[in-house]
């Protein structure tokens, strides 16, 4: 299993995201699953449904808006379908005005079944098909919990 963190804070111009209306001081959070990228980097799409075969990178992106400008923790805990952290993805980054980072799980299957895959693709794919969750958590608190489905 691959579940790797890239990270990026940048400032952008934030009429083009859509956060709500939120207090000067609380953080705003904008979270979604994706595994669509465009210039190296993971973009939203309109997959409302968050289904994704099992051969997919799944990307998690987090943006944020007031975060106090220093060091925070993101935390992310890959859950799969009978409930089990799969992967857990722990990223230390500095805040901006505008922080946009993200992780992702590559699933694989048991060594030797690359093999397998050559003739069918869900070859040792199985225990990975069904409803999973990300957990997301910064600074040891729970900002979200995203359901996505896996499929072969």
């Amino acid at each position: 299993m691959l579940c790797r963190l890239t990270a990026i804070a940048t400032s952008l111009i934030l009429s083009i995201f859509v956060f709500g209306a939120h207090s000067q001081d609380s953080p705003v959070y904008n979270i979604y699953l994706t595994n669509k990228v465009e210039n190296d980097q993971p973009e939203m799409d309109d997959q409302s449904d968050r289904v994704f075969d099992c051969t997919d990178r799944i990307y998690l992106v987090v943006e944020a808006l007031n975060l106090p400008q220093k060091k925070h923790k993101l935390t992310v805990k890959w859950l799969n379908p009978v409930g089990n952290q799969q992967e857990k993805t722990d990223y230390n980054f500095d805040a901006a005005p505008f922080t946009r980072i993200w992780a992702w799980l590559q699933l694989n299957g048991p060594p030797g079944a690359v093999i397998g895959q050559v003739f069918d693709p869900t070859f040792g794919m199985e225990e990975f098909i069904g409803e999973w969750s990300a957990q997301v958590a910064i600074d040891k608190k729970k900002v979200e919990k995203l359901k996505f489905i896996v499929v072969c």
